[in-house]
């Protein structure tokens, strides 16, 4: 064993100094995650140790207000403090717009450890105040809190240096809600042949997300339900020149269809490329396509052909969840419009 790492029954080992750093914003969408960094000195006979793996391992965050309560470790987020879980993975979510810039400052000799915490609608009753707890090889625990509990968990007095502050909160914040108003679809290109769009064409539309007066967040993940539907612009017999849709994903290179809705002579078209921050809405005009007769409708809802309109659920770059509902406009053989 090394000479500067303690034995199970040895008290020289301490802790000499901690920090702690917490992203004080996070959505209550039980994705996001706030930023916990903690620092963490430990010296054996007045001397800087790196903590061992078994100490990092203890260390928990615990609520500041009840030290005895620690906040879950929870990768789902299924069990909670408060409507609050605790992560050791980074989920790829982006940290509140309204947070500031994190402080660059480091400490020297000791262990960085970082931690996320996410929150539940239950968190919006109270800011949570954080500490953390680490308890070393020979069984001490130092909370940060300012306190110290000996192996027999004999709590000693108050040490202002172990003493994090009751300041480090992170709040929940009630996601924004946006309306069909602030749903958009920007065209990105269109194959194809005829004029005005009365023949045969693919055309991507870009679906995202534009706030009054401000950028909206890019768009991380999208779905439709169902994955397309189809349009004639009226109900004659003899019209058969409808439109249909399909989705991508962000970062999707292929793209969904419904096996309900008719095809028509042409190919289904394929993306050439990926829209990372971007839902894909293609919509696809063709010209041999009539509409079903009375007899070639199946009977069972689930097999009808899809007429639209379709419900949109969208998750941003921050974890939240948007819905919309798209569909055609009426009158129209290729408009589309967000309800």
């Amino acid at each position: 064993m090394n000479a500067q790492t303690p034995n199970a029954a040895d008290d020289s080992w301490r802790i000499a100094r901690v920090s702690l750093h917490v992203d004080s914003l996070v959505y209550t969408n039980g994705r996001q995650q706030a930023y916990v960094r903690l620092y963490i000195e430990a010296e054996y006979n007045f001397e800087p140790v790196k903590l061992t793996q078994s100490e990092k391992d203890s260390v928990r965050l615990i609520d500041y207000a009840k030290p005895e309560v620690e906040i879950p470790i929870s990768e789902d987020g299924g069990e909670r403090h408060r409507g609050w879980s605790a992560q050791r993975d980074f989920r790829g979510y982006e940290p509140h717009p309204g947070l500031g810039r994190r402080p660059d400052t480091t400490f020297a000799g000791g262990d960085y450890l970082e931690f996320y915490v996410d929150a539940a609608a239950d968190a919006l009753r109270a800011p949570l105040a954080l500490a953390f707890r680490v308890t070393g090889d020979n069984k001490w625990t130092y909370r940060t809190d300012g306190y110290v509990l000996d192996p027999d968990g004999q709590e000693g007095p108050y040490n202002s240096r172990l003493d994090t502050g009751a300041d480090k909160l992170v709040r929940a914040v009630t996601p924004p809600v946006y309306t069909p108003a602030e749903f958009r679809l920007g065209p990105s290109d269109t194959r194809g042949t005829g004029s005005s769009r009365e023949g045969i064409f693919n055309e991507v539309h870009l679906l995202f997300l534009q706030p009054a007066a401000s950028p909206g967040p890019t768009i991380r993940s999208m779905r439709c339900s169902p994955a397309g539907m189809i349009h004639w612009k009226n109900e004659l017999p003899f019209t058969e020149n409808p439109c249909f849709t399909g989705y991508a994903s962000p970062g999707e290179s292929e793209i969904h269809w419904d096996d309900r809705v008719p095809l028509g002579g042409q190919p289904l078209p394929l993306l050439d490329k990926v829209y990372p921050d971007h839902g894909v809405i293609m919509l696809c005009g063709r010209i041999d396509i009539p509409q079903p007769s009375g007899d070639d409708v199946p009977q069972a809802d689930d097999e009808l052909v899809p007429r639209g309109p379709v419900d949109i659920e969208v998750t941003d770059m921050y974890g939240n969840k948007h819905t919309c509902r798209l569909g055609f406009v009426t009158g129209t053989r290729d408009q589309l419009r967000f309800l």
